[in-house]
């Protein structure tokens, strides 16, 4: 649907003019030359710009929308931490000015910046010291699982060869202590959400090196036990590990070195406000207590007499990463904890803590929590009864979100939920866009609760309880599993409302939205022609140029018509996976048209279907309509007339070369007649037909502004319109 920059170039077009040759020109080898100039496009600099700001916008990032993703703290990044890292003194350094002791000198400032964050995060966390070597999440676990097996290893206590991880926990947990070279055992969750305690400690012995806790866990509690089991892993010669994915929640009220752990990693990319996943890297430092400080990876940060210098301890586990690990990374996090300072890291948590529980408050009477009580940062939902009563899955309940232009939560994590949906809202999110999402969430919650109701003769748009299908993939053709959208979205500027339909098309084609149902009525007349129409053939253009009527052609087949106040559109976003019947172009008209018949009939109105595409009263054409099909979906457009110039017909439109046999020699003004019900009663009875919920939706964000630029470049373009 839209063009690639190779598509769009056009040759001799250029957008800057290079300065002359001021160096010898070079010569190039025979051999290495091309035989054919490089085919490079060719566009102006305008062009160049649109083109790529119309790919930016196609991005989905935390500066234009809302992320509930439960357990990945998708927070706003503060402008001023990009400012300090994009300062020429830290952004302008090479990586390998402090691996020779010469270049020193040139690097203090960035090696001051270590040292103070290192210190920064040791406080945070209730440690001795900290590093920044690790890359990620899961290497900070490694790096940390690693130091317990260099202590132990250092006190002759190699029998200890089991790290004991909760159910609840990531999957990085029992991943870092298998590659680090451990045994993993289970600690299972209790009704309440939390740890076993009763089960841990039958599990403690001398083969335990380690436990690896997240506290708050992912079932959004804090566990309770936390300062017992760390002290009985103690009295075991075990250690403490505190994975800091969800340190967001207690950022400043507490410390894990205070609660009895040893060694933690903090997630700088999601506590401290940095770039997240593909705006990262990532950065995953750790933090230990005095027992496991010998033991980190070197080299280390010190500060002597003459400045900071490079040390590296006897007893270390070596490099983990070059460089001191994603140094900007670390330059954006010490400028987002100084710039709150220890009270503004408090209020951050405590704010995380309070979204979270007014999520947990507005959904719970809907989707309800997975366990009882209120949460810490995250709450944690479930669709099981969902999926027991009306066959809907998490899933389900996620593509919906995104039909509605919202990112999904995290689903199917942790997997001690069935059908789990885990939000973390974040303490940047404002009530303005928690209520948004949360009302998003109980529109979906309604319309799941209706999908299977025993009246309904057709499949529901929710997939059925017994099928055993595999989740599609976004290409397949199984979009009818997602609910139908319904819109009511009418522009002034005709060519927009003719685009946005295609856009819709395309949204379904390419897997990121379902089917769809749009309403809309241009309150201006204009006349548009069939994609396979000629102009000359159909529209009286002397009399459109004189009232000022405007000539457009739609991407759909079929006949010319006038359009404007009184023709009210459907326009249909259909899957295949409906029925045999849509896969042909007769078989899909009846299919459709049958379907509105039936729900006028029970209005009093005898229509009948003529011809392949209309619908008719006494004789006399109410409803045209015409198609254009995809490989996996079908755009239908249908227009019923509830009010009509006749006159202007004949005024602007030719009368047709094809005529259906029930038309027969009849004018324009003779066979058009309207239905007898207003547009209101005419939405009632389509939306009937195809157990279109009553709520309406909004566009997904970026289809508006698809459907504005393929206005533009398309349906505006007179080689689109007046093409023969």
């Amino acid at each position: 649907m839209f063009k690639t920059i190779f598509e769009k170039s056009v040759p001799g077009r250029c957008a800057v003019l290079p300065a002359p040759l001021d160096v010898p020109e070079a010569v190039l080898p025979e051999a290495l030359r091309r035989n054919t100039p490089l085919a490079l496009p060719e566009m102006s600099e305008l062009d160049v710009i649109r083109h790529f700001t119309r790919l930016s916008q196609r991005n989905y990032g935390v500066d234009a929308q809302f992320y509930p993703l439960g357990s990945c703290t998708m927070k706003y990044n503060p402008k001023v931490a990009e400012t300090v890292a994009a300062l020429p003194g830290f952004a302008g350094l090479h990586p390998h000015l402090a691996s020779d002791a010469a270049y020193l000198e040139d690097c203090q400032g960035a090696l001051e910046l270590v040292y103070e964050m290192e210190r920064l995060l040791a406080e945070i966390g209730g440690m001795k010291a900290g590093c920044l070597q690790p890359m990620a999440g899961a290497h900070g676990e490694l790096t940390g699982v690693l130091l317990i097996a260099a202590y132990h290893r250092d006190r002759n206590d190699t029998a200890r060869d089991t790290i004991l991880i909760p159910d609840s926990a990531h999957g990085t947990n029992p991943a870092s202590a298998a590659i680090a070279g451990f045994k993993v055992k289970e600690i299972p969750s209790n009704d309440t959400g939390t740890i076993d305690f009763d089960a841990f400690k039958a599990l403690l012995g001398p083969r335990v090196a380690g436990v690896m806790l997240t506290c708050p866990n992912t079932h959004g509690f804090f566990e309770p036990h936390v300062a017992d089991i760390a002290a009985l892993a103690h009295d075991a010669g075990a250690l403490m590990y505190y994975d800091g994915a969800n340190l967001n929640a207690i950022m400043g009220q507490c410390r894990p070195g205070d609660l009895g752990f040893d060694v933690m990693h903090f997630n700088l990319h999601k506590t401290f406000g940095t770039p997240h996943g593909m705006g990262g890297p990532g950065s995953g430092a750790i933090a230990a207590n005095e027992r496991l400080v010998p033991y980190l990876p070197s080299p280390r940060v010190i500060r002597t007499e003459n400045g900071f210098a490079l040390r590296n301890d006897e007893r270390t586990i070596g490099k983990m990463a070059p460089f001191f690990g994603s140094f900007l990374v670390a330059v954006r996090a010490y400028a987002y904890i100084r710039a709150l300072g220890g009270e503004g890291l408090k209020a951050a948590s405590g704010m995380a803590v309070l979204n979270a529980n007014y999520v947990l408050r507005r959904l719970r009477d809907v989707f309800p929590a997975a366990y009882d009580g209120w949460c810490m940062h995250e709450c944690l939902l479930t669709a099981a009864p969902l999926t027991a009563r009306n066959g809907i899955r998490a899933l389900d309940i996620a593509k919906a979100l995104l039909d509605r232009g919202f990112h999904a939560p995290t689903v199917y994590f942790p997997l001690t939920v069935k059908e789990s949906l885990m939000i973390e809202p974040t303490e940047t999110e404002s009530k303005e866009t928690l209520d948004a999402f949360c009302d998003a969430m109980a529109e979906i919650a309604r319309l799941a609760a209706a999908s299977r109701r025993p009246s309904m003769p057709r499949p529901s748009p929710f997939p059925s309880a017994a099928s055993t299908k595999s989740a599609p993939r976004a290409n397949s053709t199984a979009g009818y599993r997602l609910p139908m959208r319904v819109l009511d979205l009418s522009f002034h500027e005709p060519a927009v409302n003719l685009a946005l339909d295609e856009v819709l098309l395309d949204s379904a084609e390419r897997g990121r939205a379902g089917e769809c149902l749009r309403f809309w009525e241009c309150p201006v007349p204009f006349v548009v022609l069939g994609v396979s129409q000629k102009v000359q053939e159909e529209v009286c253009e002397d009399a459109c140029q004189r009232d000022g009527v405007p000539i457009l052609r739609r991407c759909s087949a079929g006949g010319c018509v006038l359009q404007g106040p009184g023709s009210l559109n459907f326009s249909l976003v259909l899957s295949y996976e409906r029925g045999p019947a849509l896969r042909n172009i007769r078989e899909s008209y009846c299919y459709i048209l049958c379907r509105i018949r039936e729900r006028l009939a029970t209005r009093g109105v005898r229509a009948s279907l003529e011809g392949i595409a209309d619908l008719a009263v006494d004789g006399r054409k109410v409803s045209g309509n015409a198609q254009k099909r995809r490989k996996s979906f079908v755009l239908h457009h249908g227009t019923v007339l509830y009010r009509v110039d006749a006159l202007a017909m004949g005024r602007y439109l030719k009368e047709p070369r094809d005529r259906p046999a029930y038309r027969g020699n009849r004018p324009h003004e003779s066979f058009v007649s309207v239905l007898p019900l207003g547009p209101d009663e005419l939405r009632r009875a389509v939306r009937e037909a195809f157990d279109a919920p009553e709520v309406t939706v909004e566009p997904l964000p970026d289809e508006l502004a698809e459907a504005r630029m393929l206005a533009q470049e398309k349906y505006l373009n007179p080689a689109w319109t007046l093409r023969r």
